[in-house]
């Protein structure tokens, strides 16, 4: 893969994309800052919103972008070209870059990688910018992932409600895998956490990066740049990330497995068979309407209180592609899982 192209990493959230960064972020050659969220809250969005972005990247990256480029009229593409030339390998401190460091780095170039779970709904955007990039799509046990979304501080929802929205978010991975099949590197995080070696190697092979013995290596390894993939606000929910494989994380649900799995798998039982997690509560039959009902309940509270950047960039998205604003139902599917960080 040329190194002019971002790679994208998505998924649910808490299926493990923190982790991968944290991982992919330790390579030479890769560089995974904190979530961009560039084709979420700058590209297709208002100019008030684009200004907004770009301050909280030069925040939350340490960098510092020039003053034409604040005015957030430039395009997606060349916000990428910029911080990908500001960034081309680890041998700069990432404490005391900024633009004046352009053009007097070591020539060795990396890639630039962007990991960030909402644009699991913005695939076609990032196919029309960037049609040669590569994505990483990362899955987890929905049991898991159901059971860690009710625990965070960003997301009010009911155990139902985050089924619901691990099953909408892999349709939409699983159709963009039919489409671009020769893009898109599955990693599923129940094997990178009890077999990274093998994971990591395939990842690191599907974006042309070298996956010798010593680069795993130094892969699993504590490094001191692993706390630069994420800001100091969101530590509270991804600090666990920045730890060895806890192989506690795995199959986490059965522990509570009456309050997990029955939920979990009425609604989301086809897609979890289709991506192949076995069932233990239900053998088959899809959501009953009751469950679908409690489960878009649950999501609806959620949107109580995103910010108003989010509500921009949705209808903005909807507006571009003629979907309409109001079609109700794929506003909350989109909304409440573009929210988690912003």
């Amino acid at each position: 893969m040329s190194s002019q192209f971002p790679f994208f990493v998505v998924g649910c959230p808490r299926s493990g994309t923190t982790f991968l960064q944290v991982l992919l972020n330790r390579h030479p050659h890769a560089w995974v800052p904190p979530e961009l969220k560039l084709f979420f809250l700058y590209h297709g969005c208002p100019r008030w919103v684009r200004r907004k972005t770009l301050r909280r990247i030069e925040s939350d990256c340490s960098v510092a972008f020039p003053a034409d480029m604040l005015r957030g009229d430039r395009r997606v593409d060349e916000i990428y070209a910029y911080l990908h030339r500001l960034y081309p390998s680890h041998g700069i401190d990432r404490n005391r870059v900024s633009t004046t460091d352009v053009g007097h780095a070591p020539q060795q170039q990396c890639l630039l990688g962007d990991k960030t779970p909402e644009y699991s709904y913005r695939l076609d955007w990032i196919d029309e910018v960037f049609p040669d990039s590569r994505w990483i799509f990362v899955v987890r046990d929905p049991r898991d992932v159901a059971l860690s979304l009710t625990g965070v501080p960003w997301l009010r929802t009911s155990v139902r409600g985050a089924a619901l929205l691990w099953d909408r978010t892999q349709r939409r991975l699983l159709d963009a895998a039919e489409r671009w099949p020769r893009r898109i590197c599955w990693v599923r995080f129940e094997r990178l956490v009890t077999r990274p070696e093998q994971e990591l190697a395939d990842a690191l092979t599907f974006l042309g990066l070298s996956a010798d013995e010593s680069i795993l290596s130094t892969l699993q390894r504590p490094s001191v740049h692993d706390a630069s993939c994420f800001p100091e606000r969101e530590r509270a929910w991804k600090q666990t990330a920045l730890n060895p494989p806890d192989l506690a994380r795995v199959s986490a649900w059965r522990r509570n497995r009456a309050a997990i799995a029955e939920p979990v798998e009425r609604v989301c039982g086809q897609t979890m068979d289709r991506i192949g997690y076995d069932r233990v509560a239900t053998n088959g039959g899809g959501c009953s309407v009751t469950d679908l009902i409690a489960a878009n309940a649950s999501l609806a509270r959620s949107l109580i209180g995103l910010p108003p950047a989010v509500w921009c960039s949705e209808m903005a998205y909807r507006l571009r592609d003629g979907r309409g604003i109001f079609n109700r139902s794929a506003l909350l599917n989109r909304s409440v899982s573009q929210a988690c960080s912003s």
